[in-house]
């Protein structure tokens, strides 16, 4: 008897979490606006970032995909991440929990087209638990591997600089659903460890973060 493979995500309260098609670039565009303006409102409830700013030439669809901010006379490119990649540890070396993706395109365009540009990578991770399901004809279903974290939420920052430490010598990863994509989606990935860049904020409901080994 065949099975096909189907995966799962829960989040900290034991509820499935379903995603968007992650490949559909319009809808995306209009889910991170949302998600700039939480950020925003997160920072000024805080206090954090202080002086940050809207980059005003972000006008137009096609605009959307210039960085975010300003801040200290730089631009600011806010990554946000709310899935965690969890089989980062065995394709990455990276714990899933401290794992963050970082596209090649955006290297590439922080090196050509913004060598000041700034990061910052805003976690609130909507998932903590993961699945990898057998399903066999008749309808039953066999859990073959199960992958748990705990929860985190906050704000990490990179500078350029650091930016291309992390990046020397690593080899990229590539989304196999976007071999052959023609709407724009970035192809391939950098890991970056969290814990190696500059934590600006961390919830304090959140665990406590493991240090680096």
């Amino acid at each position: 008897m065949s099975s096909t493979f189907i995966y799962r995500m829960f989040d900290p309260e034991g509820r499935e979490v379903t995603l968007h098609n992650t490949e559909d670039k319009t809808w995306w565009l209009k889910e991170g606006e949302a998600r700039e303006q939480e950020f925003l409102q997160l920072c000024a409830e805080k206090g954090l970032l202080s002086g940050m700013i809207p980059n005003p030439a972000r006008v137009g669809e096609r605009n959307k995909i210039l960085p975010e901010f300003f801040y200290r006379e730089a631009l600011l490119d806010l990554k946000d991440h709310r899935i965690p990649f969890f089989e980062s540890e065995r394709t990455r070396g990276i714990p899933p929990r401290y794992a963050l993706t970082l596209d090649e395109q955006d290297v590439k365009d922080i090196e050509t087209k913004y060598p000041s540009c700034r990061l910052v990578f805003y976690v609130n991770w909507m998932a903590v638990k993961y699945q990898k399901i057998a399903r066999a004809e008749d309808g039953r279903e066999t859990v073959l591997k199960e992958i748990a974290i705990q929860p985190l939420h906050g704000i990490w920052g990179m500078t350029p600089g650091r930016m291309r430490e992390l990046v020397t010598d690593k080899t990229t990863h590539e989304y196999l659903r976007r071999k052959d994509d023609t709407r724009g989606n970035a192809k391939t990935s950098f890991g970056v460890d969290l814990r190696r860049l500059t934590q600006i904020w961390v919830d304090p409901s959140s665990p406590p973060i493991e240090p680096l080994t």
